[in-house]
Order: structure tokens, then sequence, then C-alpha cells
């Protein structure tokens, strides 16, 4: 527990301390993603379906949009997150004012991006085999279904993260296998799940925040850019600290 601590500390001080490459690497992708939702999406969202030709219509071009907005904003996530890598790992600073701009390697993270959403699937598709199980053993007793759902969510969390450290090996141009993530973090479970719950944690806090008298600040655009930016910034840094630690076995100071 201590060891996950001590990684999302790291990762913590890691963006912190070097908060200027991380504005300079993030900024212009995260203004050009915001203004692709703003344009693409929102004044979208705000049509009804009578006004765009009925619902046919309306679903069809709403998918549609929502495709390109997520093709979008995966290619401007794996721009940011190859920099960022690289900033920590290999000590390669980005451009004036915009992130350095490797395709190759953006294509390898893309690659080992959908790797880890292969495993995702599968394990996700276990994971509802063994949930039905679940509950069908145990409908009667909430307390204990509870108890099982969290569990399997949480060893769920853990393997993910876990595989996703071939991630940060993509960005730097280390091959790095599934197989070989999964054991270079062998008995690092409790730390590797600390992690995850801690980033978590900050994921939830803006629902808390919305049910308090903060909720119109909250749902504000301006906080809602610089929330999803936060979040997205620790977990490439968790990430790259995991890589650091486990692969180069780097110290955590």
């Amino acid at each position: 527990m201590r060891l996950g601590w001590k990684i999302f500390i790291h990762s913590v001080r890691q963006l912190l301390l070097n908060l200027g490459p991380a504005m300079r690497i993030s900024a212009a992708p995260m203004l050009i993603a915001s203004a692709v939702f703003y344009f693409g999406m929102r004044p979208y969202l705000e049509q009804h379906p009578v006004q765009t030709g009925g619902w046919n219509d309306f679903v069809g071009e709403f998918f549609l949009r929502l495709i390109l907005v997520m093709l979008v904003y995966a290619f401007l996530s794996i721009w940011v997150a190859v920099a960022w890598h690289r900033f920590v790992l290999l000590s390669e600073y980005p451009g004036r004012f915009v992130a350095r701009f490797h395709s190759d390697r953006m294509w390898s993270y893309f690659g080992a991006s959908i790797r880890v959403v292969l495993v995702v699937i599968v394990l996700g598709m276990v994971v509802l085999v063994v949930m039905s199980i679940v509950v069908s053993l145990f409908r009667s007793m909430t307390g204990a279904l509870t108890l099982i759902q969290l569990v399997i969510q949480t060893v769920f969390s853990v393997l993910i993260m876990r595989f996703s450290v071939i991630l940060p090996a993509a960005a730097i141009g280390e091959r790095l296998t599934l197989a070989e993530a999964f054991q270079v973090t062998v008995g690092h479970n409790m730390a590797v799940l600390v992690a995850a719950v801690l980033i978590s944690v900050l994921t939830m806090i803006p629902i808390f925040l919305v049910q308090t008298p903060l909720a119109p600040l909250v749902t504000s655009l301006v906080y809602q850019i610089c929330a999803n930016w936060l979040i997205f910034m620790l977990s490439i840094s968790i990430l790259t600290t995991l890589y650091g630690h486990f692969v180069e076995r780097r110290e955590l100071v």
C-alpha cells in the first residue's frame, strides 16, 4: 500500500514540478479537442429530432458526429501522451508552443492501445460471465453480491493498469509485450490498486461536487476542461511512473 501511495505522489510531483512543459505539451491539443466538441457536438445536442428530420436522421447524424469527435480526441490524446512519456523518460522537451510530433511513435502507441483494448474486451466478457453466475447464486444476498462485484471490479482495474505499462514503452520506442508488462508488475498488485483507486477518487470528485452549492462552477466549461486535463495528465503520469519504476528500475523520489 505504501508503494502505491509513493507512485501516486511521485506522479503528482512529476506533473506539478513540470507544469511549463506539461502546458506546452497539452495546451494546444486540449484547446483543439474542446473546440471540436463545442462546434461538432454541442450545437447538435441542443437540437430536437423534429428539427433534424426525425429520429432516424437524428440518431444517424449524432453517432456519425460522435465517431468523428472520438477519432479526433484519440489522435490528440495520443499526441499528448507520447510527448509526455518521452519528456519524462527521455528528457525530450516539447517545442516552444506545442508538443513534438512523432508519427511513428504515435502509430506504435495506437497499436499498443488497441492491444490493451482487446484485452479489456476479453476480460470484460469474462467478468460478465462471472457476474451472471454470481447474480444467479447470490440473488437473495444483496450484501454479498455487492462485495463480490466490488472485488471483481477491483481485480479488473488492476489487470488493465498492469497491461497498460506497454503504452509508455511504445512512446519511447521500446518493445514490451503484454506478457512482459504483466510480468514486471508481478507481486505489486496492491501498489497498482492503490494508484488506480486514487486516480478513480479524483475522477469521482466532480460528480460529488455537483450535489453541492459548487454545482454551477463544476458544470462550467472552464472547470470541465481543467478537471479533464488534470485527470488525463495524472493518469498518463502514473503509467509513466509505473514504467519507470518497474521496467527501468528508477527510484521514486
